[in-house]
């Protein structure tokens, strides 16, 4: 049996293999996920998903912050869902600033941990494998993609998912690459706030990224590499006070306090948004507007 002759009477569990995109528009399915990494395919795909009127749960962050606002509006006049994958750092994210606005708190920072050095924006591929902690035997062996891992360490995939995050929140970089300043989980609420108060950021309400390693190749202990955070704050001396009574994290004034996830699954999460949107037609994130941009240099050596 191909796709195309899926329907809603089908309840067998099975892989089916196509190289027909247009048979998954024709068929029952109710949601498609794209997860190519291309930008045009990606864009083009989610297009036809949408107008074909099915789900579409974006895997592909480098096609949505191309053009994942006007995608999501297009599925918001097709009555269907256009979501970010969870399990992806930039739905996490969102979970943690949707939890924090709708607990009362304001978001002075949201970002993720990452491996980067400085002098990795100007690195190649051809020794990603080292610089990412692989033998070069390891790499070979599992037929890594050295582009791929290179944009993992000298800021490019950063980038590419913290434009995602200010798409859906309307928070954007501080400085224009952002700061990528070396931190420990605890040493978040104390750098990732406003310069006025003992930080290095130039106003609130801005995504960043951190790094494990300190600027003299070491690694931070309690780093937050592959995980997820927030900074919040709130006017309430009640609630500063409960949440330095319950160990979360603090500046020395307790003012400001770090809310993370240690990790993240990325395609292991994704049946959440897939289920999510089949059943509540709800998103696990998605932009509301084009409120940042991923700009390409080339690289001088």
């Amino acid at each position: 049996m191909g796709i195309s002759q899926i329907s809603q009477k089908d309840n067998t569990t099975r892989i089916d293999i196509t190289d027909n995109f247009s048979s998954l528009l024709t068929s029952d399915l109710d949601v498609i996920v794209e997860s190519t990494g291309n930008p045009e395919v990606g864009a083009y795909n989610a297009y036809q998903t949408i107008q074909s009127e099915k789900h579409l749960i974006m895997v592909n962050v480098e096609a949505d912050v191309l053009v994942g606002p006007i995608l999501n509006k297009l599925a918001h006049s097709k009555n269907v869902v256009y979501s970010l994958a969870f399990g992806d750092q930039p739905a996490l994210i969102e979970e943690l600033y949707d939890w924090a606005l709708s607990t009362g708190f304001e978001v002075v920072t949201a970002g993720k941990g990452t491996k980067y050095l400085p002098e990795y924006r100007k690195a190649k591929p051809d020794d990603a494998y080292r610089r990412y902690g692989y033998s070069q035997n390891e790499f070979e062996k599992n037929k890594l993609n050295p582009k791929m891992y290179n944009s993992f360490l000298d800021g490019t995939k950063s980038a590419v998912e913290m434009c995602s995050v200010a798409n859906m929140t309307g928070m954007i970089p501080d400085v224009p690459g952002m700061h990528f300043p070396p931190a420990s989980i605890t040493d978040i609420p104390s750098i990732l706030i406003p310069k006025s108060e003992g930080g290095i950021l130039s106003k609130n309400n801005v995504v960043e990224v951190i790094s494990c390693l300190n600027r003299d190749g070491s690694e931070i202990i309690n780093s937050l590499r592959w995980g997820v955070f927030i900074v919040i704050t709130t006017d309430s001396k009640y609630l500063r006070n409960c949440i330095k009574e319950y160990g979360v994290p603090t500046d020395s004034t307790g003012k400001y306090a770090v809310m993370w996830r240690p990790y993240h699954f990325v395609g292991m999460e994704t049946p959440i948004s897939v289920a999510k949107a089949y059943l509540y037609r709800e998103a696990t994130g998605s932009p509301q507007k084009q409120t940042c941009e991923v700009v390409a240099r080339a690289k001088k050596t």
